[in-house]
């Protein structure tokens, strides 16, 4: 059995903490999922105003104050240049736990979210004039399963096939990722 010397002990266990500042290194690289556009649902508005409106329920808080009550994550809006748009708290109503609707002219944009066991992720955005475009972060998204059922590619899901939203239409996204 070989006996290590206080020298060989010492380069060893520093060998090891570099190896493992390095490999933390290389685990701090934003490698946020990106999904396809996500557009209104179209109910073929007569009335045509010039902004819609952006729902996004994202991940749930957990250790809220309140047992019981778990409000949306905030998240952040971004121009399709990355130039942030704004922060949304994303709470409201009686116990903070309905996401917030954000009025936003027409266009497109990029959702900064957490979704609901996958982390961070960015989803395009198409705002249309009179519309709601709705993303689902917050793993309820199985409530659109019904709609799915018959055709899983009308829709823009995460990789483990959760539904996040509708696709935008195709003439109306300017940035395809």
């Amino acid at each position: 059995m070989a006996v290590w010397s206080k020298v060989e002990v010492s380069k060893f266990c520093l060998t090891f903490l570099v190896l493992g500042v390095l490999a933390s290194g290389c685990r701090s690289i934003d490698q946020r999922l990106v999904l396809h556009p996500v557009g209104p649902i179209h109910r073929g508005n007569t009335r045509l105003p010039a902004s819609g409106a952006l729902v996004v329920r994202s991940a749930l808080e957990s250790g809220a104050l309140d047992a019981g009550h778990y409000p949306h994550s905030s998240y952040e809006l971004h121009t399709t240049d990355g130039k942030l748009y704004a922060r949304v708290r994303n709470q409201t109503g009686a116990f903070n736990e309905t996401p917030q609707a954000v009025s936003l002219p027409a266009g497109d944009y990029l959702v900064v979210a957490r979704a609901q066991n996958h982390g961070v992720v960015t989803v395009p955005v198409v705002i249309e004039s009179g519309e709601t475009t709705t993303v689902y972060l917050d793993g309820g998204g199985s409530a659109l399963r019904r709609f799915a059922a018959a055709d899983r590619a009308s829709f823009i899901c995460l990789p483990d096939g959760e539904i996040v939203g509708w696709p935008a239409r195709p003439e109306s996204v300017v940035g395809k990722p």
